[in-house]
């Protein structure tokens, strides 16, 4: 099974091992008959369907029951309706049946979360770094957060939080990281722009160009998500100006940096 699995999708043998593991061991496989529904219009989507033999065909039917096809998902592919909605938390808006014979591998929808986690948000400092900025209370830079309440709402582990925590510490980014509910922030060394237009400008448009990329059906399921959620962290960075990644390491592109 596992050997059919990886010729379908050899771009399992590309991502970290433990997601690997997780999705061999979690994800469950069916077999359709000709015409059997997989999902329903208004069904949770729940699992992302990987083909590993046959078709998949998602349609809508009009209220005078006319069918119209939005995709075929063949062999090797995967749904990008479906992961859409996952990371949406939105309900499937269309119906997924079989057309023949078809065997699909059923990923439940925290592993595609955790992948994408992973790979596209290998980084996930930044995130926690975005975190503590946006509940930072007043200008002292007290953040009334437990690294376990962190964790839970960035869909993370406490370990991996109060590593990060240490690493931003030692950066001197963060003073009084403990284990308890109060983190202290540099936060005027946090809030400082340290993006130059130029870099702003280029995040901006590869944003646009993923977009573009994207709303026309040009890129493979995974890419459409990984370079979706990039597309979302440029356009935001690029806008605002602060890169969190860029504090870790001490690095403006602005001009006027080292003024």
């Amino acid at each position: 099974m596992h050997e059919q699995i990886s010729e379908a999708f050899p771009f399992l043998q590309s991502i970290p091992r433990a997601s690997r593991d997780a999705f061999l061991a979690q994800a469950v496989g069916k077999s359709l008959e000709n015409k059997q529904v997989l999902v329903r219009d208004g069904n949770e989507c729940a699992y992302l369907p990987f083909v590993l033999e046959g078709t998949l065909r998602v349609f809508k039917t009009s209220e005078t029951g006319k069918e119209l096809t939005l995709n075929r998902i063949e062999r090797g592919e995967s749904c990008i309706l479906t992961a859409t909605c996952i990371l949406n938390g939105s309900s499937f808006p269309a119906i997924a049946e079989a057309e023949g014979s078809t065997d699909v591998l059923l990923a439940p929808a925290r592993l595609l979360v955790r992948f994408v986690e992973e790979v596209a948000f290998h980084h996930i400092d930044s995130r926690i770094a975005a975190y503590l900025l946006k509940f930072v209370e007043g200008r002292e830079g007290v953040v009334s957060r437990t690294h376990a309440e962190i964790a839970s709402e960035l869909g993370t582990s406490r370990e991996v939080v109060t590593r990060i925590l240490r690493d931003f510490e030692a950066a001197g980014c963060v003073t009084k990281v403990t284990d308890e509910q109060i983190l202290l922030l540099y936060i005027d060394h946090m809030m400082k722009q340290n993006m130059g237009i130029a870099d702003r400008v280029i995040r901006i448009a590869l944003a646009a160009v993923v977009a573009v990329l994207y709303f026309t059906n040009q890129l493979p399921i995974i890419a459409a998500i990984i370079l979706g959620i990039l597309a979302v962290v440029f356009l935001v960075t690029g806008i605002v100006g602060i890169c969190p990644v860029y504090l870790l390491f001490g690095i403006s592109t602005k001009r006027n940096a080292a003024v």
